[in-house]
Parts: structure tokens; sequence; C-alpha cells
């Protein structure tokens, strides 16, 4: 329950407000309640706020600077999620001095330069260990009514906005390109995968797309052409190769009592 009890041992939010600047900073303090303080007693007195950057300012000039509880509650929960909501709204506001509002963090080139560096070289905390079945489980229970669900169309808009313009560097598809070497595609020796419904959705998605290489020339170097043909060379499923008698039959059984998608269509002239 969200109060004005200034005077007792519970969570609160608080706002700070640089009076030279106008700079203001929103945030949330349960840890006086293990101290047995109230905000009277806590905010600007014993407690500076969580910001490595107000700490700092304040050390050099305290008078700048006006501390005011705004809100206490009963609970820690209750206090994080008020000032989870109330930081949504002014995260991008450059009047305030908030840059992280759970779900989201604003870094700034500087930090996200000093993350990147901090974690190269960094094997992934899960890297050799392997999924329990249990906690596999878990995951596709979580998991379970997202299949089917769809993106509205003002969601597709945005993601579609988002994403224009960016290009992928050099660097960057080379560095994908390495990490998908020698994996083994997920359907690989399967059949009988996908069901009539998902082909005919395949099908139907597909009609009328051009390729990509539609029209194009000199698509693949000299050395890419050499390497697709050492690639067909044996292989039973391209043209120009011998099948074996078994591999004759089952296409030939696949192909009993298909319709010819031509049948009954006239050349065009």
């Amino acid at each position: 329950m969200r109060t004005k009890e200034f005077n007792k041992v519970k969570p609160y939010v608080y706002l700070i407000k640089n009076k030279i600047t106008g700079i203001k900073y929103f945030g949330v303090r349960w840890v006086n309640t293990h101290k047995n303080r109230p905000p009277i007693y806590d905010l600007g007195k014993e407690y500076f706020s969580s910001n490595p950057k107000l700490k700092k300012a304040f050390k050099k000039n305290p008078k700048n600077f006006k501390f005011k509880p705004v809100y206490t509650f009963d609970t820690k929960e209750e206090a994080i999620e008020y000032e989870i909501n109330f930081n949504k709204k002014i995260i991008k506001d450059k009047n305030w001095l908030n840059t992280s509002a759970f779900p989201q963090i604003i870094h700034t080139e500087t930090t996200k330069k000093k993350i990147s560096k901090s974690k190269k070289g960094t094997p992934a905390w899960n890297k050799g260990i392997s999924t329990s079945m249990k906690t596999k489980k878990k995951m596709i229970d979580r998991h379970k009514g997202f299949r089917g669900r769809k993106h509205s169309i003002k969601n597709r808009k945005k993601m579609s906005e988002f994403h224009k313009g960016k290009i992928v560097s050099k660097e960057t598809k080379k560095k994908l390109s390495e990490s998908h070497k020698g994996q083994i595609a997920w359907n690989k020796g399967k059949t009988g995968i996908h069901s009539k419904t998902t082909l005919k959705k395949i099908s139907k998605a597909s009609k009328g797309r051009e390729p990509w290489h539609k029209g194009k020339t000199g698509v693949y170097g000299k050395e890419q052409l050499k390497k697709l043909a050492e690639k067909m060379k044996g292989n039973t499923y391209r043209r120009g190769s011998t099948h074996t008698k078994e591999a004759r039959r089952k296409i030939s059984l696949a192909h009993m009592g298909r319709i010819p998608w031509n049948k009954g269509k006239k050349k065009p002239k």
C-alpha cells in the first residue's frame, strides 16, 4: 500500500534534484528497514542515492542538492514496482539522470566499449554444461502457448523500422560464418518432418517469389563455382548423376498417383 508515512520504518521511493542544473533523479530504497531507520532520518543524512555520479557530486557540493522522500510502501516489492513504472515514463527524458529502468538500460558508447572489452576472451558461463531433462521439460512447458502467436501489424512495422539501414560488417559476417562451420543441420537425414498443412503453407508463401540471384551474373566467384562443382560430383540428388535402382524405385513410388502441375496447361506462345 502506498502511503506518506516518512516517520515510520518502511521501504520508500525518493526524488533528488540538483538546484543548479535542474537535473532530477528518482530512486528506491529498502535497506533502511534493515537498519531500522525511517526515511526522514535516512535520505540525505545517511543515504545519498545509488547513482555514482550523484554521490560524487554530492560530496563536492552537498548544498546544491535537494532530497525528498515521495512515497512509503508496506513491502520492498511494492516500492520496486512503483520505481520501475515511474522510470519507464522518464527514462529517455534528458531532465532526468535515470538511465536504467528494468527492462530497459541505456548505455553510453563509452560504457558499451568497456563492457565489450571486459567480456573479450571470457567463455560463456554455461559452456560445456549440459541441460538436464528436468530443465528441458520446464523450458518446453514455459513456452507452451506461444506457438502460433503472431506479432501485430504495429509491432511488425516497429521491428522493420528498427532494422532498416543496419549494415553487417565483413568482420561480423566472417564471425557468423566461422561460428556455423561444422554444425549439422537440424533436419539432416530426417524425412516427413513437416505436416501436409505446413507444406501447403510453405508452398503458398513461396509462390510468386523471385530468386535473389535472378538476372544477376557473376554472383559466384571462380573458386566458389569450383567448390560447388566438387560437391555435385557423385551426389545422387544432383542433375546429371546416376540414381541407384533403389533410389529410382523410391522416386517412382513417391510420384505414383500425382497429377503433373502443368497438366491441361497450354504452353505460352
